[in-house]
């Protein structure tokens, strides 16, 4: 949940923990685009970031257990930020096609780095 607080710059609440969520102490201004990607024939609640990570965490068996993979990608400042979103979208077309919701998002500084 702290993740997907972090990564979406959102706070989420967690059922598990009964408290809101929040990851970002300095707000969420970095993070300039989110959005969570489903597989067609998906159940709605996949689009949304709460009932998704919600869910994930209610069917963990284990403390210890991985509840998702991070992918994590530092795009160089060469490519304009208009093709960025169109490079990430593309980039987890493959994931999505195997079955996996993927919860994206892209952060930018004012410096401009991703």
């Amino acid at each position: 949940m702290s993740a997907a607080s972090y990564q979406s710059g959102e706070t989420i609440f967690s059922t598990q923990k009964n408290k809101n969520i929040t990851a970002r102490e300095g707000g969420d201004d970095e993070v300039v685009f989110k959005e969570i990607a489903a597989p067609k024939g998906a159940p709605e609640w996949t689009h949304d970031r709460a009932q998704l990570w919600n869910k994930v965490e209610a069917h963990s068996k284990r403390k210890d257990q991985r509840l998702a993979k991070k992918i994590e990608v530092a795009l160089t400042r060469d490519i304009p930020v208009k093709e960025r979103l169109q490079l990430l979208k593309d980039f987890i077309k493959p994931f999505v096609a195997l079955g996996c919701v993927v919860d994206m998002a892209i952060h930018n500084d004012a410096e401009d780095h991703n």
